[in-house]
């Protein structure tokens, strides 16, 4: 009965930890657009993600993958208007970026947030 239940949560936590939204508020941060189509045309686009969060009290997006074979930079951090501000761990230290979630990936995403 405890193996049912594990896999059945583990199944549930799959097919809802993975779902793009659909219904991206881009307003104020247009050019996020452009960065999600290059994005989706990257070869690795299944494993890319973008988390959105506060930093110093600014709204800031995290762009990261979950790539095992790659040999990727840390991920990124932008501001609002799409400057980079730094990498996390490098830069910013991912503790000082509050409220953290899933703001996008792909709807055949393989990372699990």
């Amino acid at each position: 009965m405890t193996i049912r239940l594990v896999a059945i949560i583990g199944l549930w936590l799959m097919t809802t930890a993975c779902q793009k939204d659909e219904s991206l508020d881009l307003r104020g941060v247009e050019w996020l657009k452009e960065r999600i189509t290059e994005i989706e045309q990257s070869p690795i686009a299944n494993y890319s993600y973008i988390n959105d969060g506060e930093y110093k009290n600014d709204r800031v997006f995290i762009f990261g993958n979950c790539c095992p074979f790659c040999a990727s930079l840390p991920a990124q951090v932008h501001n609002d208007s799409g400057e980079l501000l730094g990498f996390v761990g490098t830069d910013i230290d991912l503790s000082q970026i509050k409220n953290v979630k899933l703001f996008w990936q792909p709807n055949d995403a393989v990372c699990i947030h």
